[in-house]
């Protein structure tokens, strides 16, 4: 730790503000967890695993994305006009 203490002086010291803000939040900053646990879409499980969670966004996302269009062919066919 005295390493990096004299590290983090000597980015001050010669203003290195960039290296020493990320070496100062290397070492104070706790580590930050990629993965937080959440429900399933239907609010029974929680998902934990890293699979899981993927696939959850994924099913998500497919049935977002995948809905038909509410425009009428007609209304698209106008805007090839404009």
């Amino acid at each position: 730790m005295a390493h990096k203490a004299e590290e983090i002086q000597g980015y001050v010291d010669h203003n290195e503000w960039k290296n020493f803000f990320t070496t100062t939040r290397a070492v104070y900053r706790p580590p930050v967890k990629v993965n937080a646990p959440f429900l399933s879409a239907e609010g029974t499980t929680l998902l934990t695993e890293q699979l899981e969670i993927l696939n959850h966004w994924a099913e998500l996302f497919r049935s977002v994305l995948n809905q038909p269009s509410t425009i009428s062919d007609a209304a698209i066919d106008r805007l090839h006009e404009i």
